[in-house]
This record gives C-alpha cells, structure tokens and sequence, in this order.
C-alpha cells in the first residue's frame, strides 16, 4: 500500500480542515495516510518513507508563511524527487 503524508500549516484551522479532507480522500481511495503539522516536522529526515506528499498552507498579504518555506526547501532534495507531491494553498 502507498504511503502519503499530507501535512499543513494553519493559524485559524482552516488550513488544518482542508488537509483533514484531502487525507480523508487518499484514505477512500486505498491509500495509507499520515496527517502532520509542518511545525511538527524538525528536519527532513522525518519526510523519508513516503510515496507521496500532499502540502497545504495559507497565504498572507500574497505569500507563503516562512516555515513553509522552509519545508518546501528541505522537500526538494534529490532523495524527494521520485515521488510525487501535490501543493495548495488558501486565502484567508
């Protein structure tokens, strides 16, 4: 079974809702899902052992929040380039 981790950055909760049901979806369609916070996450050691990502954050005045940024860094490693991710994002 493919192995997918959705994770999201969220001040209000909407963010966290949007993942909730993201996850749900891969969940129906057969796939195992882990849910995290992106402040959960601490180095991108903790990224390895996915088949997939699914990444979802707010913007604020046009941007991504900083320790998005960051985790979108340390995604784009070369060990991350054979799987595959998704990316959204929401205005508030």
């Amino acid at each position: 079974m493919k192995k997918v981790l959705v994770c999201y950055f969220s001040r209000t909760g909407k963010t966290q809702q949007m993942a909730e049901y993201i996850a749900e979806g891969i969940r129906i369609s057969g796939r195992e899902v882990e849910l995290k916070k992106i402040s959960d996450i601490k180095n991108e050691k903790e990224l390895m052992g996915y088949d997939g990502y699914v990444f979802g954050a707010p913007t604020y005045h046009r941007a991504m929040p900083g320790p998005v940024e960051t985790f979108l860094f340390w995604h784009r490693k070369p060990t991350s380039r054979e799987r595959w991710a998704g990316l959204w994002f929401l205005y508030p």
